[in-house]
């Protein structure tokens, strides 16, 4: 499936698609300009901060993504 680069849609589409198909795993990808391979994040900051404005024209700075609290990644990469 592919998600709309828009802040706060993704993440819409994203629920309604888990609540619809209910996987068991779920592997999320995107593009990382001028990058030459694809690489892994260590460290997922629970922030919305961009520079650079969104499809549909947004640019929040330090918005939450979720509401809560930061949980740290147990995936066993370095």
């Amino acid at each position: 499936m592919e998600l709309p680069c828009v802040f706060g849609d993704a993440i819409r589409v994203l629920e309604a698609a888990l609540e619809q198909y209910g996987p068991e795993l779920v592997v999320c990808a995107g593009q990382a300009g001028g990058r030459p391979r694809i690489s892994l994040e260590r460290i997922a900051i629970n922030c919305d901060d961009a520079r650079i404005p969104d499809n549909a024209g947004q640019s929040p700075v330090d918005r939450p993504v979720v509401d809560g609290d930061r949980q740290p990644t147990s995936a066993p990469f370095r």
